[in-house]
């Protein structure tokens, strides 16, 4: 199955993410980013699987969190 990466703004927020879908039965793996060469810094965030992101976005829309995808080149 595909995964994608789900980027947020720091390590507290991807382990509220993480949290949260794991509650609602969403496997969820935190990573961290060197987005350096973009002039991001470090990103943290959270890879689910392709199928579950829907679900994923509803939870974080409901907890008021920001969130982007990480796009398949690795840009954002």
């Amino acid at each position: 199955m595909n995964k994608i990466i789900i980027t947020l703004t720091g390590y507290t927020s991807s382990q509220k993410v993480k949290n949260l879908l794991l509650r609602a039965k969403i496997k969820a793996r935190q990573v961290k980013l060197d987005n350096g060469e973009k002039g991001l810094g470090c990103v943290h965030g959270i890879e689910i699987y392709e199928k579950d992101f829907y679900p994923a976005v509803v939870i974080m829309r409901e907890n008021k969190i920001e969130y982007s995808l990480l796009s398949e080149r690795g840009e954002k």
